[in-house]
C-alpha cells in the first residue's frame, strides 16, 4: 500500500510540474503574439498591438518601447488616423539622442476599456 501511495504522489508531482511549464510556455507565446515584428517607423510598418483591452494595449506599447529603445524618453504622444485605422504615435528620444516617431496600430483595442 505504501508503494502505491508513493507512486501516486510522484506521478501527481510530475504531472503538476509539466502543467506549470506548459502554462508558462503558452503565456509567453500568447504575450509574444500581442506585437508584430514591424519596426514601427511608419504607418505602413506600424507595430500592431493585438489585444482587445486599452489598458493592456498601452502596457504592451510601453513594453515594446522599453525592449526596443532602452533608455528612451517620450517627447510627445498623439493619436492619428491613417487608412481609416487608429494609431498611437510616440515621438521619442533614444539614449543616443536621436528623435524618432514610433507608430502603433491600435485598431484591436481603440475605444475599448
Amino acid at each position: 500500500m505504501k508503494k502505491i501511495v508513493i507512486l501516486v504522489v510522484i506521478t501527481f508531482a510530475s504531472f503538476s510540474c509539466s502543467l506549470f511549464r506548459k502554462s508558462v510556455e503558452e503565456r509567453s507565446i500568447k504575450e509574444a503574439a500581442y506585437v508584430s515584428v514591424n519596426d514601427g517607423l511608419s504607418y505602413e510598418n506600424a507595430v500592431i498591438i493585438n489585444v482587445t483591452n486599452s489598458h493592456k494595449g498601452v502596457t504592451v506599447e510601453y513594453k515594446w518601447l522599453k525592449q526596443n529603445y532602452s533608455g528612451y524618453s517620450i517627447l510627445d504622444e498623439k493619436i492619428s488616423f491613417f487608412d481609416n485605422k487608429p494609431f498611437d504615435i510616440f515621438t521619442i528620444k533614444t539614449r543616443e539622442g536621436e528623435e524618432k516617431n514610433i507608430y502603433f496600430n491600435i485598431s484591436a483595442f481603440f475605444g475599448s476599456l
